[in-house]
């Protein structure tokens, strides 16, 4: 979290910061199913969906380079012209430079 943030917002973050790593786990949950072959349809829309909620929360804490590979995340997820399983390595770094940008904010 920035440190310039204003302090209400930063009460506001330590009540959401579960929601938004547990978000997060959902995308690592869907990155090692595809790693596995086992990324169905419904675990991709589930990931898109977190993905697009992440993208607007982060934003709203100044984490902006979270929000642009979240947003990133989401248009992979959506765009029906990335064959799976091809396109594993691609998810899976993507949530993996997700996982290290927010890093520094998980909780202790």
């Amino acid at each position: 979290m920035p440190d310039q943030i204003h302090p209400v917002l930063a009460k506001v973050w330590l009540q959401f910061r579960e929601m938004i790593f547990h978000r997060v786990a959902v995308l690592e949950d869907a990155a090692n199913g595809a790693k596995q072959g086992e990324l169905d349809d419904e675990v991709r829309q589930s990931a898109m969906r977190e993905a697009h909620k992440l993208a607007g929360s982060l934003g709203t804490f100044g984490l902006m380079e979270g929000t642009r590979i979240a947003r990133e995340i989401e248009h992979f997820l959506e765009d029906p012209a990335n064959a799976w399983p091809a396109a594993t390595r691609q998810f899976v770094d993507l949530v993996a430079a997700l996982d290290r940008e927010l890093a520094p904010h998980r909780p202790a």
